[in-house]
C-alpha cells in the first residue's frame, strides 16, 4: 500500500512527480503556495505579484522535469533552498524589469520647490548642479527618495528598485548626505 502523500518529503514528492505523478505535484502546490506568496509579499510585491511569482516559482519547479539532459533538481538534496533560489531570482528580474523612474533634474524642480517652502532660485539652481554631479547612484537615490530627497519611495522600495539591501540604502543615504553638504559648502552654503 503506497504512502499517503501528505507523509512525504518535497524532495520524495518532487521524485514521484519526475515519474508522472501528477498528485505529488499537487501536493508540493498546496504546500509551498502560501509560503512562496509571504516570501514575495515580505519582500514588498503587492498580492497580485506575489501570486502571480508564486506561480512562476512552481511552473519553473515543474520544468525542471523535461530538460534533455534529465532532471536538474537532484532528488536527493532539500527542495526549498531550490525553490527560494529560483524564487529570489524571480524576484530580482522583476525588481530589474520595473519601469524606472523619471531621472530628469529638470521633471525634479517643482518637487525640489514645494510651495510655501520656497528656495532662492540661485540656491536651487545650486543644489540642482550639486544632484546632477552626483554619482549615478546617489543621483538616483536622491530622485527616488520621499524622505530626504525628491521623489515619493520609501528606502525599502528603493533598496528593491536598485537591487540593495536596507544596510546598503543606509549607508547611500548617509555618503550622499555627505556629498551634497561638502558641494552645497564649496557653493559657499552652510
Amino acid at each position: 500500500m503506497p504512502e499517503p502523500a501528505t507523509e512525504l518529503s518535497d524532495s520524495e514528492l518532487v521524485a514521484r512527480f519526475y515519474g508522472c505523478s501528477a498528485a505529488a505535484f499537487d501536493e508540493l502546490v498546496e504546500r509551498w503556495w502560501k509560503r512562496l506568496i509571504g516570501f514575495f509579499s515580505h519582500r514588498g510585491f503587492p498580492a497580485e505579484d506575489a501570486e502571480d511569482l508564486a506561480l512562476q516559482t512552481l511552473v519553473k519547479l515543474a520544468a525542471t522535469k523535461e530538460t534533455l539532459d534529465g532532471p536538474r533538481f537532484n532528488t536527493s538534496r532539500p527542495v526549498a533552498p531550490f525553490l527560494l533560489t529560483i524564487a529570489r531570482n524571480l524576484a530580482i528580474q522583476r525588481w530589474r524589469s520595473r519601469e524606472a523612474p523619471v531621472t530628469n533634474l529638470e521633471e525634479c524642480a517643482e518637487v525640489a520647490q514645494p510651495p510655501g517652502d520656497s528656495l532662492p532660485e540661485g540656491t536651487l539652481h545650486d543644489l540642482l548642479q550639486c544632484i546632477d554631479a552626483l554619482p549615478e547612484l546617489e543621483r538616483t537615490y536622491v530622485l527616488l527618495c520621499g524622505k530626504h530627497g525628491l521623489g515619493d519611495m520609501s528606502h525599502t522600495e528603493i533598496g528593491q528598485h536598485l537591487d540593495r539591501w536596507p544596510a546598503q540604502i543606509t549607508e547611500l543615504s548617509q555618503r550622499t548626505r555627505s556629498r551634497l553638504k561638502g558641494c552645497m559648502a564649496g557653493k559657499g552654503y552652510r
